[in-house]
């Protein structure tokens, strides 16, 4: 029998020049070519299992892999290889039990969601969220799942809501786009003694800065899409816990589709090749442009928990390793200075609905992270037009920071 193997090399008929085969019809030869021989040594990069469909030798293999006594593929919608090294690798890295990936960080929410809740369960979660996070839960109204907002900041707000029971507790270990770090160990015991699982989005931190499972959270959700993929050339999502968890999450993503395409999981593990050593420089880029923003008289203010005169200073020196991670956020005095010409101004820098890639980028609150907020909710979290996330990348800082210097000279000089 001919074909591919797990490990990507060939077995089958020698192409010897000796071997001499009779002439096949067209038909049969461009579907059946020979197969070259297996090499003796192995690829050095991880080759792209890009098949949909995987073939047995027997039924009774078959029954093996689709029941999991032997290790194999059923179908890609099972995962491939290149699945199963990713998500062996982001437990590692989550020091989790288990992980499965997902086609989004927004899919990987809905899978916790649809697993984890039914009609009548209730949500209490941050108020200072994702915008479109936020939006997703709403979208669990209509299931008669009902979500109750608190600044996870406050453990004593959080405990309040717990007197009334809920399954999840739903958190950011650095919220979006406002930079709040709530004390992740302290919330993992409350949620525990009322009966609720406590879930950390971890994407801004990520397994560099953070590992909520360590600290007693039940679950990570990580838009890998962003900094641990890190190259804006993915999306890709991932859920890592207990094993007994990820199972029927595994089984309903695997149902319904949600699973990601091997191309994607392959970027995604080039990426985190280098992700320690961006994630190194993009952090202690954005300390220093942190303070470089602070004392500039056109920014009426900078999230970022690093600063000391950041509220959650001292619960972040707890909860971050390696920093305190490549995103911050500012407040531009728009009396003072037009949004637009700034922007304008910019040379690299670009405004982009995304972080975590290799060049420093920004992304309107307004216009982008809570469009799907309405404007009484941004009002309440303090989101207005001059509000920014500023995801810090690994450029030279100097020029960073020479470019925000003359954007905000040409947008100060705008006639208002």
């Amino acid at each position: 029998m001919s074909g591919f193997m797990a490990d990507g090399s060939f077995t089958g008929l020698s192409d010897r020049a000796d071997h001499v085969r009779a002439a096949r019809p067209t038909a049969t030869a461009v579907v059946h070519p020979l197969v070259p021989p297996a090499a003796v040594n192995a690829p050095v990069c991880e080759p792209i299992y890009q098949s949909s469909a995987w073939s047995f030798d027997s039924l009774a293999q078959a029954e093996a892999v689709f029941s999991g006594v032997a290790v194999g593929i059923p179908h890609r919608a099972y995962g491939s290889p290149n699945h199963r090294l990713l998500e062996s690798l982001l437990a590692e890295l989550e020091q989790a039990e288990s992980c499965v990936t997902t086609a989004g960080g927004m899919s990987a929410l809905a899978a916790v969601f649809w697993t984890l809740l039914e009609p009548g369960a209730r949500v209490i979660a941050s108020h200072d969220l994702f915008g479109v996070t936020a939006a997703l839960l709403g979208d669990m109204q209509r299931w008669g799942v009902t979500t109750t907002y608190v600044d996870a900041t406050d453990v004593g707000v959080v405990a309040d809501a717990l007197r009334q029971s809920a399954r999840l507790v739903l958190i950011e270990s650095i919220s979006n786009p406002r930079m709040r770090v709530p004390d992740i160990e302290r919330l993992a015991r409350l949620a525990h003694d009322h009966g609720a699982l406590l879930i950390v989005d971890n994407t801004l931190a990520g397994p560099y800065h953070c590992r909520p499972i360590t600290f007693g959270a039940d679950m990570v959700v990580e838009a890998a899409t962003k900094a641990l993929a890190g190259h804006h050339d993915v999306v890709l999502g991932a859920i890592a816990a207990r094993q007994e968890i990820i199972t029927p999450m595994r089984s309903l993503i695997e149902r319904a589709g949600l699973g990601p395409g091997a191309f994607d999981v392959w970027l995604a593990r080039r990426g985190t090749m280098s992700y320690a050593l961006r994630q190194e420089r993009a952090s202690a880029n954005a300390a220093q442009l942190a303070d470089w923003l602070a004392a500039r008289d056109a920014i009426q203010a900078v999230h970022y928990p690093g600063r000391t005169d950041h509220p959650d200073h001292e619960v972040a020196r707890r909860m971050l390793t390696s920093g305190y991670g490549s995103m911050l956020s500012l407040e531009i005095d728009t009396s003072h200075l037009d949004v637009d010409t700034f922007l304008a101004a910019l040379e690299h820098i670009r405004l982009v609905h995304s972080l975590g890639g290799a060049a420093t980028s920004l992304s309107h609150a307004v216009t982008m992270t809570h469009r799907c907020a309405g404007e009484d909710r941004r009002r309440e979290l303090g989101l207005h037009w001059g509000f920014f996330r500023m995801s810090v990348g690994i450029e030279s800082i100097a020029d960073v920071i020479s470019e925000l210097e003359r954007a905000l000279h040409d947008a100060a000089s705008t006639e208002r």
